[in-house]
């Protein structure tokens, strides 16, 4: 019997810091802590916040924001938004019916990416006025699949 080895897929993993978002598109940032992050095969560029795979492939991007609204009014819009090299690629949205809550929306997709200068970057925006708080929990991950 030969002892099987562990094949460790191409990955990133990241914990996002606490920011305001606005009715326009906002690139979300990196939590300043890098105590947990992971990653192997992709590139976590922290000054320009975004992952750059060095491996091609097909990637399986989450995206997970956590958020908190505390300001009054209701029937708000809250969008979390991929972006593949400056532009929109997927989007999900959630809605909140009261105010003074904290939420969170995810968004999964699969991505070709190309090993060799393509990224992937997080926004997030609604369409209240105001900020909105993006929170510690919420989280930003890629995995090759294929």
């Amino acid at each position: 019997f030969a002892t099987p080895s562990l094949v460790t897929l191409p990955h990133a993993f990241v914990f996002m810091d606490s920011q305001y978002f606005t009715s326009t598109a906002t690139k979300m940032a990196f939590n300043p802590s890098t105590a947990n992050d992971q990653s192997s095969g992709v590139t976590i560029d922290r000054t320009n916040r975004r992952f750059i795979p060095t491996i091609g492939g097909v990637y399986q991007v989450v995206t997970q924001l956590n958020f908190t609204r505390s300001s009054s009014g209701s029937n708000v819009e809250f969008k979390v938004l991929q972006y593949k090299n400056g532009s929109e690629f997927a989007r999900n949205q959630s809605y909140q019916y009261s105010s003074n809550m904290t939420d969170s929306t995810s968004c999964l997709s699969l991505m070709s990416l190309n090993g060799s200068g393509d990224y992937v970057e997080m926004y997030a925006q609604h369409n209240a006025s105001g900020n909105v708080t993006m929170n510690v929990q919420s989280t930003f991950y890629i995995i090759r699949i294929a």
